[in-house]
């Protein structure tokens, strides 16, 4: 056995770690709590919303607009894509900006995927519902206690943040009205590396076989 231990260490020399990846797979999970009546042919309280999304920890930083103070960063990136389910059928996906809303005191601290386009290089593809285009996506993470967040780009954390929701909205056929589905965030979480399960595996059932052909070949007393 002593003699396997060398390549055991080897081989966890070259296993991946999750926590050194530049993009990060989350999955997440709400139910719905609001619908406009202009959306109740399609949504209803008590759907289910899944999906996932990607985040980019080198996201750089930008101004969130002119309507907000210094202290709101934005950090667009194309790797950051979402996609997800509300209801049994109505699909959506598209490429996301992470918005940190981090005020120096009074309000609290917000982590938000957020796609409006064609801000920031967010996209947003979905069906129509009467005629109504969506417009936007989004997903909240408020801590009213202002300590979740340090004007730094960081992945979210679920039990971080107190208040968790997400919103959909539509806009009119005018272009001046809009709908809104809404509900509560009821999960997100980081996915681990696929890989880095596998070649774990793997690599513990080259040692058991290396181990096993060693005892085979030991002369029999």
């Amino acid at each position: 056995m002593k003699a396997l231990v060398p390549a055991l260490v080897l081989f966890l020399s070259f296993t991946p770690s999750v926590a050194s990846a530049d993009v990060l797979p989350f999955t997440f999970a709400g139910t719905v709590d609001f619908v406009d009546p202009a959306l109740s042919s399609a949504f209803a309280l008590g759907d289910p919303l899944s999906g996932t999304f990607a985040f980019d920890s080198n996201g750089q930083a930008t101004s969130c607009g002119f309507n907000f103070k210094t202290y709101c960063s934005a950090y667009p990136s194309p790797l950051q894509t979402f996609s997800g389910t509300l209801g049994s059928s109505y699909d959506l996906s598209g490429t996301f900006y992470v918005r940190l809303n981090t005020p120096p005191s009074g309000p609290p601290d917000a982590w938000e995927l957020f796609s409006d386009p064609p801000s920031l290089q967010s996209s947003l593809t979905a069906p129509s519902v009467n005629g109504n285009a969506p417009a936007s996506f989004k997903i909240t993470l408020v801590d009213p206690s202002g300590t979740a967040l340090d004007q730094q780009l960081v992945p979210p954390v679920f039990q971080d943040y107190a208040e968790r929701r997400f919103q959909l909205a539509f806009l009119a056929p005018d272009g001046v009205s809009s709908f809104l589905v809404g509900g509560t965030i009821t999960s997100l979480a980081a996915v681990p590396e696929p890989g880095t399960t596998t070649l774990l595996v793997a690599g513990l059932g080259v040692l058991l076989g290396a181990r096993r052909r060693r005892r085979q070949c030991r002369p029999s007393e």
